[in-house]
């Protein structure tokens, strides 16, 4: 259903659509907006987390864990649309300087 996460940014690394259906569903990951916003995804998972009690507001905010580079296991967050205004925003300032 979703792209395979890979742990870090690759200048090689396929862009990843930044909307998929879960369903009939419009929804889009963390890795997607982390890639599409040119931030570290660590600090957008961090976004999602401080923010995920008022994210709740719009609906439940899931997480998944897949298979990534070398072995290692990557977690990132399935956002539905109203979701990834608030990490998209908030990354064009800068998730470093946030964070």
């Amino acid at each position: 259903m979703f792209p395979r996460a890979v742990a870090g940014r690759s200048r090689f690394a396929a862009p990843l659509e930044l909307v998929t259906l879960n369903g009939t569903e419009p929804v889009t990951t963390s890795l997607a907006i982390a890639q599409g916003t040119e931030n570290q995804h660590k600090n957008v998972l961090d976004l999602v987390r401080t923010y995920a009690k008022d994210l709740e507001e719009f609906g439940q905010v899931a997480f998944e864990t897949r298979p990534g580079y070398n072995n290692c296991t990557v977690e990132f967050a399935i956002l539905n649309e109203p979701h990834r205004f608030v990490p998209m925003a908030l990354c064009t300032l800068g998730c470093s300087k946030i964070s």
